[in-house]
């Protein structure tokens, strides 16, 4: 689930905005949310996308909670781009392509990821908020 997101406290789950906060990035981020059946298209997007877009993704595919994803591997065969699963606090980059991992959601704050669990693991949750 991609959701808006100020620098989160991790003792007490609550945001709240920083003034240290670094810069957004200077370049287009795009998030993309697909359903179960998705991955063919977003291989022929990739296939198709010049690799010095300036443009970074951020995909938010239905995925299976309680498997392990292979939507980076698979999509990395597709495009030069650097095919990532995100992880917490990584900061985003121009020209690179970021899966959210199964059974998180995912925010976007100061040009960087964060992920945390849903409240109930597992659970049925819809890919966008």
């Amino acid at each position: 689930m991609v959701q808006p997101h100020d620098r989160a406290d991790p003792s007490s789950g609550e945001t709240s905005p920083t003034a240290d906060a670094p810069a957004s990035p200077r370049f287009p981020v795009v998030g993309i949310v697909a359903s179960a059946g998705g991955l063919e298209a977003l291989k022929k997007l990739f296939a198709a996308m010049p690799p010095d877009s300036g443009i970074a993704f951020v995909l938010v595919p239905h995925l299976d909670p309680a498997h392990e994803s292979l939507m980076a591997p698979l999509l990395a065969h597709c495009t030069p781009m650097p095919v990532v699963e995100a992880q917490d606090g990584m900061r985003i980059e121009v020209n690179h392509v970021y899966v959210i991992p199964p059974n998180n959601y995912l925010a976007i704050s100061a040009g960087a990821l964060y992920l945390s669990k849903p409240a109930i693991p597992h659970s049925t949750y819809a890919s966008l908020d």
